[in-house]
C-alpha cells in the first residue's frame, strides 16, 4: 500500500488533529507538502458543536453540584460526529486522499475523559465504521452536475452508489 501511495503523486494526504481548542482540525496536503485545504470542524452546516458542547458542559457541572438530574451529552456527541465524519469522507472522495491520524495511546484516550468534549476514542470507530463500505447518496431528482462532480452522489451501481460501495 505504501509503494503504491508513493508511486500515485495524485493521491493528497489528510492529516486530523484532535485537541483542546478544536474538536477535530484537518489539512489536506499533497505528496510535495503543498497544503491544498485545511480547517477546523468545530463548526458544521453552521452549527458550532465547540460552543454547543461547552455550554452543555457547563450545564452538566452545574447539575451535578445542585444534586440536579444531569442532562444527556451523548446524541449532542453522536450527531457531531455523524456529521464530521461526513465532512471527512467528503473531503477524502473530493481530493483522492488517504486519511491519517495521529497515534493517541490508549492512556491518553483514558485521561481526557475528564473532559466532556473528548470525542476521541467515538470519532477513530464511526470512520472506521463509514470506511469499511462506504456509500454516497442515490442521485435524487434535481440534483445538480455540480454536486456529481464533486463526488456527492452516486448512481445505484456506480462506484460509491448503495450497490457497489468503497
Amino acid at each position: 500500500i505504501l509503494k503504491s501511495i508513493k508511486r500515485d503523486k495524485d493521491i493528497a494526504i489528510i492529516g486530523i488533529d484532535r485537541g483542546e481548542r478544536n474538536l477535530l482540525y484537518y489539512s489536506v496536503i499533497d505528496q510535495a507538502g503543498k497544503i491544498l485545504d485545511q480547517g477546523s470542524l468545530n463548526a458544521i452546516n453552521g452549527v458550532d458543536y465547540h460552543e454547543k458542547l461547552d455550554l452543555r458542559e457547563r450545564e452538566r457541572n452545574e447539575q451535578r453540584q445542585s444534586w440536579k438530574s444531569i442532562d444527556k451529552i451523548k446524541d449532542l456527541k453522536k450527531g457531531y460526529l455523524s456529521v464530521a465524519v461526513h465532512e471527512i469522507v467528503s473531503l477524502m472522495l473530493k481530493h483522492n486522499a488517504v486519511i491519517v491520524m495521529e497515534d493517541l495511546n490508549a492512556g491518553f484516550k483514558r485521561s481526557r475523559t475528564k473532559f466532556e468534549k473528548q470525542i476521541y476514542q467515538n470519532f477513530e470507530k464511526q470512520l472506521i465504521d463509514k470506511l469499511n463500505y462506504c456509500v454516497i447518496k442515490p442521485k435524487t431528482q434535481g440534483t445538480s452536475d455540480e454536486a456529481s462532480n464533486r463526488g456527492e452522489h452516486r448512481d445505484l451501481d456506480a462506484p460509491g452508489g448503495v450497490l457497489c460501495g468503497y
